[in-house]
């Protein structure tokens, strides 16, 4: 992204690592535009690092943490926190793929995203800020499909404790929509395009989970693949949701299965149905599988509310087997059904349809219909939750 031509300053090589990004705290920019990347010199004592095992970082999401000092992620949306004292704050990271984005966040300002590049490099994320302490979110942009990415820690001046952290959780399952694919515009846009790299214009930051979560001051974790569908998937995948809800990394059938009680959500939302299509969607086999599969959640989360969403992307055309109409008719389906046998807390919300345009020939939400998409959803999960 670029930086304001009069706030440049200059960055060195760090630990035999190459600082890639200068983010400055009043110079955070939108997403719409590249990555510069730098390779000056200046010196600083604040790097040192501050490992990954560390208790003062707050890790949300399906996290293999079986090397605490190196955790490894590849799920969109996977993010984590900290307090950090000082002017400046780099982190170590490694990608497996080349092809990894994330989102940086300091003091809650605007995001902005850094590609993280092959094998453990050091990334210098902010620099100049005024003395005291700053809150750091790194947010994971791309999907499990691109690989996975390792956290070594923080190079700051030192960490105080997280007192922040929202006791409200939110777990998002879905398809691309909900990985926030697709959605960038400008030079990620023409990444994908291109087939550079087809993740390039996924923000999953500003996907419409994350979104309503953030409004509702509450946790979030997306549980969600693009091309994913509930009896029917895309593109040749073999794997449908209730085949991989339950692991480690939603890519792979076979993945170390999740934890579920390291994330117990209050708000569970499904958002699937776009890639089974709408005669698969219409019939009693998905309905049955849906009801079977909220009875999976409610197992593994007895107190959670459901919120059974219809597709941001669903036509809405006069045709009687247009998907928005034929979502709203299986979801006031399934709803009742459970209703009747006795979970009253389920719910179904027609969210806004027929929105394409985020990256173009790519047929998918852009960034203001996910925020409009998430106003409709927050609407509703207040209206249930009280928050």
């Amino acid at each position: 992204m670029k930086t304001q031509e009069n706030n440049k300053m200059v960055f060195p090589k760090l630990f035999g690592s190459v600082v890639v990004l200068l983010l400055a705290s009043i110079t955070l920019v939108s997403f719409k535009t590249n990555v510069k990347t730098t390779t000056n010199s200046i010196a600083s004592p604040y790097y040192h690092l501050i490992g990954a095992d560390n208790s003062n970082i707050k890790y949300v999401g399906r996290i293999d943490m079986s090397s605490p000092a190196a955790p490894k992620f590849s799920n969109p949306g996977v993010y984590f926190k900290a307090k950090f004292r000082g002017e400046h704050i780099a982190i170590d990271m490694e990608d497996e793929t080349n092809l990894n984005y994330i989102a940086i966040v300091i003091d809650n300002a605007s995001p902005v995203r850094l590609l993280i590049e092959k094998g453990r490099k050091t990334y210098t994320v902010a620099t100049g800020l005024t003395k005291g302490d700053h809150t750091i979110l790194i947010c994971k942009e791309t999907e499990s499909g691109v690989g996975s990415l390792i956290f070594y820690g923080f190079r700051c001046a030192g960490l105080a404790e997280v007192t922040d952290m929202t006791s409200r959780k939110i777990e998002c399952y879905g398809n691309s929509i909900t990985c926030g694919a697709k959605m960038l515009l400008g030079i990620p846009c023409d990444l994908t395009n291109n087939n550079t790299n087809w993740n390039a214009a996924n923000s999953a930051y500003l996907s419409y989970g994350a979104l309503t979560a953030r409004s509702l001051n509450a946790q979030w974790q997306l549980t969600s693949v693009s091309g994913i569908g509930l009896i029917h998937s895309c593109c040749n995948m073999r794997n449908t949701m209730p085949m991989v809800y339950d692991r480690l990394s939603l890519n792979d059938a076979t993945s170390p299965k999740w934890d579920f009680s390291r994330y117990t959500p209050d708000v569970v939302t499904i958002c699937l149905g776009e890639n089974d299509g709408s005669p698969a969607v219409a019939s009693q086999e998905f309905k049955t599988t849906y009801v079977a599969f909220i009875k999976t959640i409610r197992g593994k989360y007895p107190q959670a509310s459901v919120f059974c969403l219809t597709s941001p992307m669903a036509d809405s055309s006069s045709s009687s087997t247009c998907l928005f109409k034929v979502m709203k008719e299986t979801l006031a389906s399934v709803v009742d059904s459970l209703n009747k046998a006795g979970d009253s807390k389920v719910y179904w919300v027609a969210l806004p349809h027929d929105m394409n345009n985020g990256c173009p020939k790519q047929g998918h939400p852009g960034e203001a219909e996910h925020r409009q998409t998430a106003v409709v959803l927050e609407a509703a999960i207040k209206a249930k939750m009280g928050w």
